[in-house]
């Protein structure tokens, strides 16, 4: 059996585009870099770093929700600091 492709992309973040990763081992979504993205943001919008997170993290990936959602690879500990302080609580 073939992969379906269910693929939604983001638009305006091709350049932190990595490739396809494939779930379920028949469903293709597309990856993108998380860092890329922000560096991406913070070019575009004149903001720095925490605004940019804040703006990829509300206004980009919260958008995306159910089959064929984007994967975003986090290429550093930042999402995990913040995660790890969720389990404290």
């Amino acid at each position: 059996m073939g992969a379906i492709d269910s693929t939604i992309y983001i638009a305006g973040f091709d350049d932190a585009l990595l490739g396809k990763a494939r779930q379920g081992g028949n469903i293709e979504l597309v990856a993108y870099s998380y860092n890329r993205m922000i560096e991406l943001v913070s070019l575009r919008e004149s903001v720095g770093y925490d605004e940019a997170c804040d703006i990829v993290d509300l206004e980009v990936i919260d958008t995306f929700d159910g089959a064929g959602s984007p994967v975003i690879v986090y290429d550093d500990d930042h999402h995990q600091e913040e995660n790890d302080g969720d389990k404290n609580r």
